[in-house]
């Protein structure tokens, strides 16, 4: 019965369609109630839509972007609020190149051989990182490095007069620790 009813609910939000932003506030509301009767419905759904967004370059092209621009306008952002920021990540960057083809090709031509050595760069940083927290005897439950996404670096671009050397968080190092107390310990390493 309740997987029943989750293949009901998922089924249900199947059936609502693009419609432009004038209907976005709508379709959000019926997602909205589905969550609120089951949280796993939407999560299938999210799933099941960075599915559809993995292989979407078999589907005919006017379909390809009513799906990446609903994407965009209604999955990612729901993604967002859900705190599944992997999820809206991916998502956004799957659509990207569908919904502004010509500014994709632009942002990743504006990144392709800086992209390779910030990667390095920030495994280099990460592994530094690492070991001075051993050394100074800091336990961390996770560190773990990050390049902008694309569609997000885009996004920034736009707020900064399209000016990459503008961008200060390319490259990110999140370290989690167990308490506050070793957060001041490990910025004062970092430092």
């Amino acid at each position: 019965k309740e997987v029943s009813e989750l293949v009901a609910g998922v089924t249900k939000l199947g059936t609502l369609k693009y419609r432009g932003l004038e209907r976005y506030a709508e379709n959000l509301r019926k997602m909205f109630l589905a969550m609120s009767k089951d949280l796993r419905i939407i999560i299938i759904k999210l799933a099941d839509r960075l599915h559809n967004m993995q292989t979407l370059e078999g589907v005919r092209e006017e379909k390809r972007l009513r799906i990446a621009q609903e994407t965009l306008e209604i999955y990612a952002p729901i993604a967002n609020r859900l705190g599944m920021f992997e999820i809206k990540t991916r998502l956004e960057d799957l659509a990207f190149p569908y919904v502004y083809p010509s500014e994709y090709l632009w942002v990743s031509n504006l990144v392709k051989d800086r992209l390779k050595t910030e990667t390095k760069y920030i495994a280099k940083i990460q592994h530094l990182a690492q070991k001075d927290l051993v050394k100074n005897n800091i336990h961390y439950l996770q560190i773990k490095g990050r390049v902008k996404s694309l569609f997000s670096l885009y996004q920034k671009l736009l707020s900064k007069a399209k000016d990459l050397n503008k961008i200060y968080d390319l490259i990110a190092l999140r370290i989690i620790v167990p308490d506050v107390i070793d957060c001041y310990s490990v910025l004062g390493i970092i430092h």
